[in-house]
């Protein structure tokens, strides 16, 4: 039995041959940092009358998309290379107060500037459980409304898909607290 120990803190493909008499094998181990975000601001009067903060997140992963479509040739796994980058929960239409409206995540910063957030390394596992919970997010058809179902609850959900525990029962979150604060108010 043959051992051999790759570093998991440096990023990078490393090649590894193993050759007995005439024959040979050969395998790739890739090492990647798969990151999640969090972001809130305070937004800004929109429409009139009202205030729209907004939460949002990016799920990320060094070396582009290329090497986990390497590493998983299946379809629905490429069709997650969609979501990844900075993303949100919308409603279709301009909200009011009190109105539910048709939602969708939509990809891309919108020109927010957080007033908190935090990022974490996330294992690829993770990384692909939020990405699809995203996917499902935006194929559901889900409702969007100011009281449930916002963008901060989904940026939430996104981060504990994701396996990071964001806000929790004891009040005792891993965010920072000026983002704990900021989320657990709207």
């Amino acid at each position: 039995m043959l051992f051999r120990t790759v570093d998991r803190t440096t990023t990078g493909v490393t090649t590894i041959t193993c050759t007995c008499g005439s024959s040979w094998k050969t395998t790739k181990i890739y090492v990647y940092e798969a990151k999640l975000e969090l972001h809130a601001d305070e937004g800004e009067w929109w429409p009139p009358g009202n205030f729209w903060g907004h939460s949002w997140w990016v799920l990320s992963i060094d070396g582009a998309s290329a090497i986990l479509i390497a590493l998983n040739p299946d379809p629905d796994i490429r069709g997650l290379m969609d979501y990844l980058g900075t993303a949100g929960w919308w409603p279709k239409e301009e909200p009011k107060l009190w109105g539910s409206y048709p939602g969708f995540v939509m990809m891309g910063d919108q020109n927010h500037i957080p007033t908190g957030s935090e990022d974490w390394r996330i294992l690829f596992n993770s990384l692909i459980s939020a990405l699809q919970y995203v996917k499902a997010l935006d194929t559901s058809g889900g409702i969007w409304s100011a009281w449930s179902n916002n963008c901060t609850d989904q940026a939430v959900l996104v981060g504990e898909a994701a396996g990071v525990e964001t806000i929790d029962a004891d009040d005792n979150p891993t965010l920072p607290s000026e983002l704990s604060d900021w989320l657990n108010a709207h």
